[in-house]
């Protein structure tokens, strides 16, 4: 399978990830944390 040229996909991507790094390189953004039951809006990592 190839990908497809960054930028070509239109619409939204739902990413659950632990992987930082993982998650700058597909070029999430808009970072959302889940921590004591509250889901916040949050900076993207310095990777």
């Amino acid at each position: 399978m190839r990908d497809p040229p960054q930028g070509s996909c239109q619409g939204a991507f739902l990413v659950v990830s632990h992987d930082e790094r993982f998650l700058t390189e597909i070029g999430v953004n808009r970072w959302l944390r889940l921590g004591d039951g509250t889901l916040k809006e949050t900076a993207a990592p310095e990777v």
